[in-house]
């Protein structure tokens, strides 16, 4: 079983499953704003998925000073989490169930 650990700054929680941790980073930290595009987001798993899916490589090691091992890491995250949650359609529907909370 993996052990899901928030990557956020200063959190160290740990999770059962991805699910868990994608509410958790939806509910327990602040959005962030896209240093590409200005959108607002959810961080974590959902700002990494934001800037390679809508953003070119280039602009993210332009906005961020990334480094080459950087996006590598993120690409990993990111297909670890591809692995047991369809981020998209997780996000809509944690979405639905926070505002019915």
């Amino acid at each position: 079983m993996i052990d899901w650990e928030c990557g956020i700054l200063g959190c160290e929680n740990h999770f059962e499953n991805a699910s868990e941790l994608l509410r958790h980073q939806m509910t327990d930290h602040d959005s962030i704003r896209c240093e590409i595009c200005g959108e607002e987001m959810v961080d974590g798993i959902f700002s990494i998925e934001h800037v390679f899916e809508k953003h070119r490589r280039r602009e993210y090691v332009n906005s961020y000073d990334a480094t080459p091992q950087d996006i590598r890491y993120r690409e990993h995250i990111k297909k670890i989490f591809e692995s047991e949650e369809n981020i998209e359609e997780t996000y809509k529907k944690l979405l639905v169930e926070i505002e019915e909370e």
